[in-house]
């Protein structure tokens, strides 16, 4: 009887032992610092930017000839539109081939604008006549120049058929140089630029 209850006894310190260590497992476990993985960084997206033309050499002839002044100091020869169409969100290039006619005293600026509708301006470039290091005002009467043009179309253009028109500006205010000759079969917009052809605004 004595030897039962010794053995009863010993069973149980085994099982209350069994489970202490159980506990004490645990608890080490509880102190044990948790490891927290970051949360992945969300990358901010970027705004879209429009791709940018490459390099490319101006054809020795303007594909549009035309032969319009401007306030008798310039003459816009004719005019090369680099393609019939140009996507929202990016460029439309030109080039414009100009000649000094009677030699302009000042420094003038050519203007292109696409034209929406009812005659609404939906893009424009302004660019020095001859770039920054060739003024218009140091050229001798008869000397010609190309200058390339790119028109950067915003996104939120309509789609559809656009107007080109092209025009002269006076660098000290901005205000329009008139045509004063048109050779050309185009049309004269608003008296002061003239319309050299269209354009298809598509999707990017």
């Amino acid at each position: 009887m004595v030897g039962h209850r010794t053995e009863r006894h010993a069973g149980r310190r085994r099982v209350v032992g069994g489970l202490l260590a159980v506990a004490a497992s645990s608890a080490l476990i509880a102190c044990e610092p948790r490891i927290t993985l970051p949360l992945p960084l969300s990358t901010p997206t970027a705004p879209r930017r429009p791709a940018a033309l490459a390099a490319k050499q101006p054809p020795a002839e303007p594909t549009l000839r035309l032969g319009v002044d401007f306030g008798r100091a310039v003459r816009l020869e004719g005019v090369t539109i680099d393609a019939e169409s140009a996507p929202v969100g990016g460029f439309l290039r030109l080039w414009l081939y100009w000649q000094a006619t009677e030699g302009s005293q000042e420094d003038l600026r050519s203007i292109a604008q696409v034209i929406g509708a009812q005659g609404r301006i939906v893009a424009k470039e302004d660019d020095q006549v001859g770039g920054r290091r060739r003024f218009l005002s140091k050229w001798a009467p008869g000397e010609r120049g190309i200058d390339e043009m790119r028109i950067r179309i915003a996104p939120s253009t309509a789609l559809g058929e656009h107007g080109l028109a092209i025009g002269v500006l006076r660098s000290d205010n901005q205000t329009h140089v008139p045509v004063t000759r048109n050779q050309s079969s185009v049309a004269v917009w608003k008296e002061d630029a003239i319309l050299v052809g269209t354009i298809e605004i598509v999707s990017a």
